[in-house]
């Protein structure tokens, strides 16, 4: 580790234990790292001085008038600012008075950025957007007025409707989350169900975003916190100050993050700035009136890099199978706002605040869901590797294999049950979702399907994967009839990294292959019969196979070597697995024997007998 990434790490490991410990903990970390701690001193100590750190003295208290302004509750606060209620003694009117936070006085450029706010809002006239009505500073601070509004945040009303069912939401209920009574009138917005109440408030706030967008101003911040909802059903876009105007310079180091993580658009992930404009806007509205619709956001990921990687993937989880109640064309308008790729979104805020119109009036939509090759294409790009191992082993995919095992696995029905106890602990998650979305692709596309069925399968290999390709060749008309001759292999498994495929064949030999170049990188010799199974650990050092010979096998990946043996039995194996683990692994066969082995010793661990064959 280099003595960045160490000075890094201990950065944010003096954050961790001074928000859970208090300012005590910055001492200790200095004291067991002294040829560091003058670093991390320079570092941290300006957040520690002006109390952005837990534990830390905090910032000093807003006066209670600033100017004509009488302050008075908090409203709100974000990063660079605090929103408070006031009075405007002179015109003795109600006000929202943004300030800026006082520790952020200590920072370089932290004024330009508030200055900037203030520029964008001015430059917009828009019903949709919250308008200012004074601007000035006081003792140092620097403050702005805005109209109050009378309602609340989208992100609070999702809050109040968080434990219904989004397909037993109307529009009244967004009527009630605002303080509406059961049975009084409700505004307009709120009549009907909660996808044209969702519908309606997005375009609103699309129709301010394209006046923003026409000045060349960007918001950048576009979410559900950011959009107050008034009593009588109007949305107000809130909030720029992480606003871009054309023309000014960036204030903010290239490649930062600059919004909230679950909003940004891939562009904005990647700190792709050249291509951050008003479709990156666009994209975060589709992301909010995802939530609206189905009260979470498309890539609920635990942990920042799991959500940084599901954004660039660009694979939203299924909007109706959320919220069934929503239609298919309001589906497909939020799926085009939330393209991965900026230039197969709505051109820009206008263009979706039209199809957002159209759909409110029951008219056609502009917007068209990806074709099959799109689909295949993006398939192909978000998984290189095994694309080209599908065309490498194309044979296998097309026939060997799978349709043996559904061979086999017909024979066995009275058997199935407790298979798929087993199974059911071993196979995956996202292998079952992939051969689920194949079965339902197999008419419709089963290219696609197809291509789905195999990666699911070479997951979790069996009769769900079996009945999956079937169905996808089935309805491409290539399946065709093979002999035993046919076959070169029964089993084809990829590496967790998708870079490697292992083929068990015939001859008992299992090759590896490079899955992006097709060339062979090793073929393993010791095994005395037909390779029925194959399967690596999760690190992709290790492959264990099972064969005919009713042994197991451990390979080292790295050279080839032979790590360990696993004997069975004599009857032949027709599978084994790692548990997820990788601690233990389990072989099963045609003599109804199901073996636990201690992956590191080979030590048996226990034994699991039935009445037939297990595979």
């Amino acid at each position: 580790m280099s003595d960045d990434d160490e000075l890094r790490q201990l950065a944010l490991e003096c954050i961790d234990r001074i928000e859970r410990e208090g300012s005590a903990a910055f001492a200790v970390i200095c004291q067991q790292h002294p040829q560091h701690a003058d670093e991390l001193r320079r570092r941290l100590g300006p957040l520690l001085r002006t109390g952005l750190l837990e534990g830390a003295t905090p910032p000093s208290a807003p006066p209670q008038r600033l100017g004509d302004f009488v302050l008075g509750e908090k409203l709100g606060e974000g990063g660079m600012g605090v929103v408070y209620r006031a009075e405007q003694q002179s015109l003795r009117r109600s006000v929202a008075l943004k300030l800026m936070r006082t520790e952020q006085l200590h920072f370089d450029g932290a004024r330009e950025r508030f200055r900037r706010e203030i520029d964008a809002i001015a430059r917009l006239q828009h019903h949709g957007i919250v308008p200012i009505h004074a601007v000035g500073e006081e003792a140092g601070l620097p403050y702005f007025a805005m109209e109050l509004i009378d309602g609340k945040s989208v992100a609070q009303l999702l809050r109040e409707v968080a434990d219904t069912r989004p397909d037993r939401l109307t529009g009244a209920s967004f009527a009630q989350a605002l303080g509406h009574h059961q049975g009084s009138p409700l505004p307009a917005p709120f009549r009907g169900s909660w996808s044209d109440a969702c519908i309606e408030l997005a375009r609103q706030v699309a129709e301010a975003l394209a006046h923003a967008h026409e000045r060349g101003v960007l918001h950048r911040d576009v979410k559900p916190g950011n959009v107050m909802v008034t009593r009588d059903g109007r949305a107000m876009l809130v909030d720029f100050g992480l606003a871009a105007a054309s023309g000014a310079g960036d204030l903010t180091r290239t490649g930062a993050l600059l919004g909230s993580l679950p909003y940004l658009s891939p562009e904005q992930v990647r700190g792709d700035s050249s291509r951050v404009g008003p479709r990156s806007d666009v994209y975060s509205l589709g992301i909010t009136l995802f939530e609206m619709l189905a009260l979470r956001v498309p890539y609920a990921e635990s942990g920042v890099e799991a959500t940084l990687r599901a954004i660039e993937l660009g694979r939203p989880a299924p909007l109706r199978a959320l919220n069934r109640a929503v239609p298919s064309d309001v589906e497909t308008a939020c799926l085009a706002a939330i393209d991965p790729d900026p230039v197969r979104r709505y051109s820009d805020a206008a263009a979706f605040a039209h199809d957002l119109d159209n759909l409110l009036h029951h008219r056609p939509i502009a917007a068209r869901r990806p074709g099959p090759l799109l689909r295949a294409r993006r398939f192909a790009q978000r998984r290189p590797a095994l694309a080209v191992g599908v065309l490498l082993g194309s044979a296998i995919a097309i026939g060997g294999p799978w349709l043996v095992a559904a061979a086999e696995s017909r024979q066995r029905k009275i058997e199935h049950d407790a298979k798929e106890r087993l199974a059911h602990a071993l196979e995956r998650s996202e292998s079952m979702r992939l051969l689920a979305e194949a079965n339902a692709l197999a008419e419709e596309d089963p290219t696609l399907a197809l291509l789905l069925g195999i990666e699911g399968a070479a997951v979790a290999p069996g009769p769900v994967a079996n009945d999956a390709l079937l169905e996808a060749l089935r309805h491409l008309r290539e399946v065709r009839r093979l002999t035993p001759t046919d076959l070169a292999s029964h089993h084809a498994a990829f590496s967790p990294d998708s870079r490697r495929l292992a083929l068990g064949c015939e001859d008992a030999s299992v090759r590896l292959f490079d899955a992006g170049s097709g060339q062979e990188l090793a073929r393993l010799h010791g095994h005395d019969g037909a390779i029925r199974s194959a399967a690596w650990d999760r690190a992709g050092e290790t492959l264990l196979t099972a064969a005919n010979d009713g042994s197991a096998r451990l390979w080292n990946t790295a050279d080839g070597t032979l790590h360990r043996v696993l004997r069975h039995g004599s009857e032949p194996l027709s599978g084994a697995r790692f548990d997820p683990s990788d601690r233990r692994v389990v072989t099963f066969g045609n003599d109804g024997i199901a073996m636990v082995w201690a992956t590191r010793s080979g030590a048996v661990i226990s034994r699991h007998a039935t009445r037939g064959p297990l595979h």
